[in-house]
Order: C-alpha cells, then sequence, then structure tokens
C-alpha cells in the first residue's frame, strides 16, 4: 500500500458520479489542508496519540463511495473526507492512508474494533447506541433526502414516497430515516415503505435508475451533489413532523483507542484557523458546517 506524505498538496480533483461499486483494496491522499500552508503540528495533540500510533507515524482511515464526502475510483478516493483526514493526520504529525471499504457501513464498524483501520469519518450519526462502543466526533450536519426519477414521480410531497420501495446503505444514517417515514405513512393511512439496503450510494441510484426503488435515501450534500451530476433526478425532503430532523453526524473511532480526543484538538484548530472552513466550502458543504466540533454530542443539531 502507498503511503501519502503530509508534505503533499490536496489533490481536490473535481467530484464525478461514478457509476462503479466501491470494491476492496487500498489507496492513498496527499497530505496536507486546502489552505497554501499546510497545517502545522500541535506537539501537544500529538502528546495525547495512542502510543501505538504515534510509533507507527500512521493513521488508517477506511473509505466508502459517499460523494462528496468521498468519491472511490478503483482504489483510491478523493472528496471532502479525504482532505479534512490528510489535514488532521498533519496537525497531529501523522500521515494519512485509506483503505477502501465495500459493503455499508457495517464491515468498516467491525474493522475499526478489529483495528484494521483506526477512524472513519463517515460522516456517521451520533447515536447513543452508537457511543456505547465507539467515540464520535461531529463535524457536519445533515438532513435526509430522497432522490427520485422526475419522469416518474411529480411534485415534492413525501406522500409520494409512501408504499415505495426506498434504497439506502446498508446499516448508514439513511435507515432509521427510512423506518420514521414509513411509520409516518402508516400514520397518514397510507401504504408501508420497503426498504432495500444495498452496498453503497452508486448502487442506491442505479436502484432508481433501473426501477428496482422508487427513491434513494441520501444525506442532503450527497443528493445534491448527485442532481448537479444528472438532470434527471430531483430530491423530496423528508419533513420534520415525519422524522426529518436535522442531526450531527461525525468522525468515528473505538472507544478504548482514545484516538478521539487529539483527533477533536486537531479538528478544532482546523476550524480556528480556516483549514475547515475552506475545504467544506470546495465541496458545496459550507451550509451544513459545524460551529463547534464535539466529542459525543446528542443526535439532534442545535
Amino acid at each position: 500500500m502507498k503511503r501519502s506524505t503530509i508534505t503533499a498538496a490536496l489533490t481536490g480533483s473535481a467530484v464525478v458520479l461514478t457509476m462503479l461499486a466501491a470494491c476492496g483494496g487500498s489507496g492513498d491522499s496527499a497530505a496536507g489542508a486546502s489552505s497554501s500552508s499546510k497545517p502545522s503540528v500541535s506537539s501537544e495533540l500529538r502528546d495525547q496519540l495512542p502510543e501505538a500510533i504515534k510509533s507507527s507515524g500512521v493513521i488508517t482511515w477506511a473509505v466508502q463511495q459517499h460523494p462528496p464526502y468521498s468519491t472511490v475510483s478503483g482504489t483510491e478516493a478523493t472528496g471532502a473526507n479525504e482532505e479534512l483526514q490528510d489535514a488532521i493526520a498533519a496537525k497531529l504529525g501523522l500521515k494519512s492512508e485509506n483503505q477502501v471499504v465495500s459493503g455499508g457501513l457495517a464491515p468498516v464498524l467491525s474493522g475499526l474494533l478489529s483495528g484494521r483501520y483506526q477512524g472513519f469519518a463517515g460522516p456517521v450519526e451520533t447515536t447513543p447506541e452508537r457511543e456505547q462502543q465507539y467515540d464520535l466526533v461531529s463535524w457536519i450536519t445533515q438532513h435526509t433526502v430522497y432522490l427520485v426519477d422526475k419522469s416518474k414521480v411529480s411534485g415534492s410531497d413525501a406522500k409520494a414516497l409512501c408504499g415505495t420501495t426506498i434504497a439506502f446503505v446498508s446499516a448508514s444514517v439513511i435507515e432509521g430515516y427510512v423506518s420514521d417515514l414509513s411509520t409516518w405513512c402508516t400514520d397518514q393511512g397510507e401504504d408501508q415503505i420497503t426498504p432495500l439496503p444495498l452496498a453503497d450510494t452508486n448502487a442506491t441510484i442505479l436502484a432508481v435508475k433501473s426501477g428496482r426503488a422508487a427513491a434513494a435515501g441520501t444525506t442532503s450534500a450527497s443528493g445534491n451533489d448527485a442532481m448537479k451530476h444528472d438532470s434527471t433526478l430531483k430530491s423530496i425532503d423528508q419533513p420534520e413532523e415525519a422524522g426529518g430532523v436535522t442531526n450531527n453526524l461525525g468522525m468515528v473511532f473505538p472507544k478504548d483507542d482514545n484516538l478521539a480526543t487529539p483527533v477533536l484538538g486537531a479538528l478544532k484548530e482546523l476550524v480556528e484557523d480556516g483549514t475547515y472552513t475552506d475545504i467544506l466550502k470546495k465541496y458545496g458543504l459550507d451550509g451544513d458546517a459545524v460551529e463547534t466540533p464535539q466529542l459525543n454530542p446528542p443526535l439532534a443539531a442545535s
């Protein structure tokens, strides 16, 4: 596996919606930040690192296809996640290494516990149940939207989704929202939703394009990115009364590794020096920014 260097410039290639399923493999990303100079190493934060990571000088991140957060091509990944990961690693005096993982969130979470990866930028929902095994560092907020084919679904009323099949990434944050939407549908006297968990974002969109699903549930940022590259798609928001609230999403780390605390410190410094904002603006995510990153925050964003 090639390793990125913290002195390399960030790539930041244009995000495109690739129509391939993410396959297992390894990749590297150039470390640094979107600003003209790389983040300075914080010796105080570096001293807080787990000894194993400090000794290896490397933090390995699991990555998955989820534009604009991560766009995977073969064993390579680019996007907001990769740039933020590299900037955090640079702040901690580490090299940043990527491992592409397919199959939804479950293999990522199990891989974190087994030590195959040290972190996953997700973004992952900060649920109380998840926080029993993992530490989560909030860095973005989101609300849920559903991508549909314009030619098949008229209007923007969420009731149009009732009684249909909705695809989503297996074990992702969207699964709970689809369940809440289905409950709302039945409360409205409509038919329940048939859930269709799939491997990655590409697979969910392909399911809509092929007619296998009526909609693909995703985060608002990912939905906006998909619509930029495919004019046949439009989005339907999940209303608040149907569970469509804005939630905190974060990076996830094994709780026993004690890596989340120095990462949180690094992220706060990147917020202060503008690197965080620069990266989010580059990928159209600045409207979902958090004011202050938190360790294991409440699910609902304030």
